[in-house]
């Protein structure tokens, strides 16, 4: 990127930010670390959810939604980590990143990966 756009004014490297995909695996029911990374990663005000397969990042649907817990810990810039996340049910989730919002409201959520997780379907 240059400004202005005449060949003339300072070259600005653009970083990704969040990472583009990543793919978690996790046990059901048992607690793990989510770790989300990015350069920069907005670690100060970004949110992220996480949805059961089918779910639609940009949407609403409170019914897909799964409550992690707090962010445990964050590397400003490049990482953020929620500790002790547990998920009931085998299956994928989908994992959406929010890094420009007001307030609680979202501008654009972004699709960032999936949880894969493992275990018996069928136990209680």
């Amino acid at each position: 990127c240059a400004m202005p756009p005449t060949g003339a004014g300072l070259a600005m490297p653009l970083r990704p930010g969040v990472a583009a995909w990543t793919e978690w695996h996790a046990q059901r029911r048992l607690p793990f670390d989510l770790v989300l990374h990015g350069d920069p990663l907005n670690t100060e005000t970004g949110h992220i959810k996480v949805l059961r397969k089918g779910g639609a990042c940009g949407t609403e649907d409170l019914a897909a939604q799964v409550v992690l817990p707090r962010k445990s810990r964050s590397t400003p810039g490049t990482s953020a980590t929620w500790g002790g996340v547990v998920l009931p049910a085998v299956g994928r989730y989908e994992v959406c990143w929010c890094d420009r919002s007001y307030s609680l409201d979202c501008v654009i959520w972004q699709h960032v990966g999936q949880i894969v997780v493992a275990g018996p379907w069928n136990a209680k």
